[in-house]
C-alpha cells in the first residue's frame, strides 16, 4: 500500500500517425515522430513547461531495427533515443532508457515505473515508442536512400534485445520462424480442441476482426483505417491472399506503419503540486506478468496457461470481475491472442463489444513492440471520457509468450498501486508438468497441431507439432521438394493423422507414407570400399583408416562431410572385421579446423553421430585414435576429444575457439573437456578460446603422446596395431563397462553394477582363445566374437 501522495497517475498522452507522403524524402523520421508526440502528451497534461522541465525519466520501447541482428537497417544508427527526443524538446532527464523487445514491453514499463514512482525513486517519467516502417519498406522499393541517423551520447540503460525464451534450437531447425506460421500451429489447435470445423472457426475469427476493423475505420490514428465485412475478411484474392493456414493477409498483424506514442507518469502529489486537472488523471491500479515456456514444451497448445494466470491474478488483486470492466483494450496480432484472452476472462468474445479501443494490429495497426503503448494511450483517453469505471490492457510478447496485463481506472481507490506478485506467478508456470520432448523423431507419428505456409498464393510447405509413439513432442515440416504432403494438409484436418517421420537430414522431415518418408533420407555410400567425397578411407588389416579430405579449407567439415562420416563410422561399428579406426587430416597444415563456417551461413543441420560422426555417437564398442597432424580447432578438437585416444604432432594446436565467435562449444567440447582435464585448465580453455600447443595438450592430458610431424601416423598405426594384438572383445567389453557405469558416481556402486558386458564377456570365443592359449603357452589368434 503506497501514500496516496506516491500514487502513480498518468497525466499526458498523445500518438500520431503518418500516412505514406508522395515524397519520401520528406516524410519524417522516428525521432521527428516521437518529438510530436512527446510534445502533444506534454500538452495534454495542461502544464507542458513544468512537465518537460521536470522529466527524470525517459523510457524508450525498442524498435524492430534493434530488436534482431538479422534486420537491415537502411535509414542510419540512432545511438540514443531517448536523448535525442529529450534534446528536440527540451527536456534534461537523468536516466534514458531502451528497453528489450516484445509487445508486452509497454504495459511491463508502466508497471517498472509505476513501481519507482510509488517508492518515490523517481518523478516524472516519459513513456515512448513508435515505428516509420512503412516510409522505410516503401524507400526501400523505390531505392529512395534515407539517411536518419543520429549520434548525441550521453548515458543510456541500453538493456539489449531480451530475446531469451523467444526461439530455441528445434524451431530452428525445422524452420519455425514466422509469426504467423507459429500463432497458426497454436490457433489449429484451439480450434481442435473446440471440436470445430476449419470453416466454421474461419467465420469466429473473420466475425471477430470486422467488428475491429470497424473501430479502426473511425479512429484518427490508425494507419488502415477501413471496416471490413467477415465475408470480406475471408475472401482469397490477390489483395487478401492466405499467408500461413489457417490466416489470409487481412487476419495478420501489419507493421507497416508510421506510428507513435508517449504517455507521462508521475505520482499524484506531484500531479496537483503542477495544477494537472483532476479530469486529466488516469491511475494504474496493479497489473501481472507472466511468461509461458517455449513451444514445444508447452502443456498446452490450445490455451496459455501464462495468459489465463495473469488475466486473472490482476482481476483478483484489483478486487473485479470482468463484468466490471468497461473498457478493454487486448492484444490482437492474431485471432487467437484475443480469444486466448477472453478464454482467460471468462467471456465469449462473440458477447465483447469493447475488446478493442484501437482498432487492433490488423487495421489499426502494428508498430511493432510498442503497440501496448497505444492500448494505455487510448485507454486513458476512454476513461476520461467515462469519468468512471475500470479498463483493462492486455499486452502479448512472442508467440503468445510473454503476457503483462494491466488494470487501470479513472479514480484512485483505497490501497492505490498494488502489482501482483509476478515471481510468485511465475513460479506456478514454472511448476507444471511438462511434455517430453523428442529432439530426433523417427518412425510412426500423430500430428498435435499444424500449420502451412503460402507463398504468392500456393501451398508452400507443411509444419506440425507431433507426437511420437512413445507420445514425446517434437516439430517438423514438409521437405522442400514435397509438395504434395501441405496439399494434402489443406485437403482434410490432419490433427489427429498418422505420419511418418525421419530427423536424418535437415530438421525433422515427414509425410503420411512410410516409403516417402524414408526417401528423403540423404544417400551416402553404404559400404566403405565405395567412393567417398569428403573423406579418404583404407583398410589394413582389422585397421579402417579415415582421412578428412578436405585440406584446401583445412579440412573443416560441412553439413554433407559431416553427414558422410557419421556413414563411415556407423559401417565401422557394424563390421566385425575392423576393431580399430584412425582418424586424420589430409594435408600437413590441419588436422581439421572445425566447422565450415561458410557452408553453415544457410541451413544447419548435424547428424545423429554428431561433428564428423563422432561428437554426438553413443555405445561405442571400438577404439579409434585421433591422429592430430595439425590445427584442431572448435569442431577438430572436440572429434579429438570424442576419440579414445590421440597422438599429436609437435606442429599440432588446439583450441575450442567458438567464444570468439559469438557461439559456445556446443559439440561435446564444454562437457568433455572438464571431465578430461582440471577444471581450471579446461575453464581458461573454454573462456579465453586461446591456442593450446601440442606439448601443453599432453600436460593437461588429453593428448597421449607427441611426437614429430612426420612420424603421427607411424606412431598411430603401431598403437592401432597394438590394440588389434589384444582381444578385440575384451577391449569391446572393457568399453562398454565404462559406458554402463557413466552415470553412477560411487566407485562402489560401478563395481557392483551387473553389467551386461560381462556377461557377454563370459560367453565369448575370444575369452575361452584366451584363456586356452596361456594354458597351451601359444599366441592367441583373435576372432572378435
Amino acid at each position: 500500500m503506497t501514500s496516496p501522495r506516491l500514487d502513480p497517475v498518468i497525466i499526458g498522452i498523445g500518438e500520431l500517425c503518418e500516412q505514406l507522403p508522395e515524397n519520401l524524402e520528406s516524410a519524417s523520421s522516428l525521432v521527428d515522430l516521437l518529438v510530436l508526440a512527446t510534445q502533444a502528451a506534454c500538452a495534454d497534461t495542461g502544464a507542458s513547461k513544468e512537465v518537460i522541465a521536470q522529466i527524470d525519466t525517459i523510457a524508450m520501447v525498442r524498435t524492430f531495427a534493434d530488436s534482431t541482428p538479422l534486420y537491415a537497417n537502411t535509414v542510419g544508427k540512432v545511438s540514443n533515443y531517448p536523448r535525442s527526443v529529450a534534446k528536440k524538446v527540451g527536456a534534461n532527464p537523468k536516466n534514458a532508457v531502451y528497453s528489450v523487445a516484445g509487445g508486452n514491453t509497454p504495459q511491463n514499463l508502466v508497471t517498472e515505473f509505476a513501481d519507482k514512482i510509488a517508492a518515490g525513486d523517481t518523478d516524472m517519467v516519459l513513456l515512448m515508442g513508435g515505428e516509420t516502417l512503412a516510409t522505410i519498406k516503401a524507400a526501400q522499393r523505390a531505392q529512395v536512400t534515407l539517411d536518419w541517423a543520429e549520434d548525441v551520447g550521453g548515458q543510456l540503460d541500453d538493456r539489449g534485445q531480451g530475446m531469451k525464451g523467444m526461439m530455441d534450437r528445434q524451431q530452428i531447425d525445422n524452420g519455425f520462424l514466422s509469426a504467423p506460421l507459429m500463432y497458426g500451429v497454436l490457433e489449429n489447435a484451439r480450434r481442435h480442441q473446440l471440436s470445430m470445423s476449419r470453416e466454421s472457426y474461419a467465420d469466429k475469427m473473420a466475425e471477430l476482426f470486422a467488428r475491429f476493423s470497424e473501430v479502426s475505420a473511425g479512429h484518427e490514428s490508425a494507419m488502415f483505417p477501413k471496416a471490413y465485412t467477415p465475408a470480406e475478411l475471408l475472401t482469397i484474392d490477390a489483395k487478401n491472399p492466405m499467408i500461413a493456414e489457417p490466416y489470409p493477409k487481412s487476419l495478420v498483424a501489419k507493421d507497416g506503419v508510421n506510428q507513435v506514442a508517449a504517455v507521462i507518469m508521475t505520482s499524484r502529489g506531484r500531479a496537483e503540486q503542477l495544477g494537472i486537472a483532476a479530469e486529466k488523471m488516469v491511475f494504474p491500479l496493479t497489473s501481472a506478468s507472466v511468461t509461458e515456456h517455449p513451444l514445444v514444451e508447452r502443456p498446452s497448445l490450445a490455451r496459455s496457461g501464462a495468459m489465463d494466470l495473469a488475466y486473472r491474478a490482476v482481476l483478483e488483486k484489483a478486487g473485479i470481475s470482468a463484468s466490471d470492466v468497461s473498457a478493454m483494450d487486448l492484444y490482437s496480432c492474431f485471432p487467437i491472442a484475443v480469444l486466448g484472452a477472453c478464454d482467460a476472462l471468462g467471456v465469449d468474445a462473440s458477447d465483447l463489444d469493447h475488446a478493442t479501443l484501437t482498432g487492433g494490429l490488423p487495421f489499426f495497426g502494428g508498430p511493432g513492440n510498442s503497440y501496448a503503448l497505444h492500448s494505455v494511450v487510448n485507454m486513458v483517453r476512454k476513461l476520461r471520457s467515462q469519468n468512471q469505471g475500470f479498463g483493462l490492457v492486455g499486452a502479448n510478447g512472442g508467440i503468445l509468450s510473454k503476457h503483462s496485463v494491466g488494470v487501470y481506472s479513472r479514480q484512485p481507490v483505497a490501497g492505490g498501486w498494488q502489482p501482483c506478485d509476478d515471481a510468485a506467478l511465475q513460479g506456478q508456470i514454472d511448476k507444471l508438468e511438462l511434455p517430453e520432448v523428442d529432439h530426433n523423431p523417427n518412425g510412426l507419428a500423430t500430428i498435435e497441431s499444424y500449420s502451412v505456409t503460402y507463398r504468392k498464393g500456393v501451398a508452400d510447405a507443411g509444419f506440425i507439432v507431433g507426437r511420437t509413439a512413445e507420445g514425446k513432442r517434437f516439430l517438423g515440416r514438409t521437405d522442400p521438394a514435397d509438395s504434395d504432403t501441405p496439399k494434402a494438409m489443406l485437403d482434410e484436418d490432419p490433427i489427429g493423422k498418422s505420419i511418418y517421420v525421419t530427423s536424418v537430414g535437415p530438421g525433422s522431415r515427414f509425410t503420411f507414407d512410410k516409403a516417402q518418408t524414408l526417401a528423403l533420407i540423404p544417400p551416402r555410400p553404404q559400404t566403405l570400399d565405395a567412393d567417398y567425397e569428403y573423406c579418404k578411407l583404407e583398410r589394413k588389416g582389422h585397421i579402417l583408416e579415415v582421412t578428412i579430405n578436405r585440406p584446401d579449407s583445412r579440412n573443416c567439415l560441412n553439413i554433407e562431410a559431416n553427414y558422410e562420416l557419421d556413414g563411415v563410422f556407423d559401417l565401422f561399428e557394424k563390421d566385425s572385421d575392423l576393431w580399430v579406426a584412425i582418424i586424420t587430416g589430409a594435408g600437413d597444415k590441419a588436422f581439421c579446423a572445425g566447422m565450415d563456417l561458410k557452408a553453415a551461413a544457410g541451413a544447419v543441420w548435424i547428424p545423429e553421430g554428431g561433428f564428423c560422426g563422432l561428437t554426438h555417437r553413443k555405445h561405442r564398442l571400438k577404439p579409434i585414435i585421433a591422429a592430430v597432424n595439425g590445427i584442431a580447432m572448435g569442431g577438430g578438437m572436440e572429434t579429438v576429444l570424442a576419440c579414445d585416444l590421440a597422438i599429436a604432432s609437435e606442429e599440432a594446436s588446439f583450441a575450442l575457439s567458438e567464444v570468439k565467435r559469438g557461439v559456445i562449444a556446443g559439440a561435446g567440447g564444454i562437457q568433455r573437456i572438464v571431465r578430461d582435464i582440471p577444471r581450471k585448465q579446461a575453464m581458461h580453455i573454454l573462456l579465453t578460446g586461446d591456442n593450446i600447443s601440442a606439448e601443453k595438450a599432453q600436460e593437461y592430458g588429453f593428448i597421449n603422446q607427441v611426437v614429430p610431424a612426420s612420424e603421427v601416423m607411424s606412431v598411430a598405426r603401431k598403437l592401432a596395431d597394438k590394440l588389434c594384438a589384444v582381444s578385440p572383445t575384451s577391449i569391446s567389453c572393457t568399453m562398454q563397462v565404462l559406458d554402463e557405469v557413466a552415470g553412477i558416481t560411487d566407485v562402489v556402486d560401478a563395481v557392483r553394477l551387473p553389467a551386461k558386458a560381462l556377461d557377454r564377456l563370459m560367453t565369448s570365443e575370444d575369452m575361452i582363445e584366451g584363456l586356452m592359449a596361456f594354458a597351451e603357452k601359444r599366441p592367441p589368434q583373435w576372432k572378435g566374437r
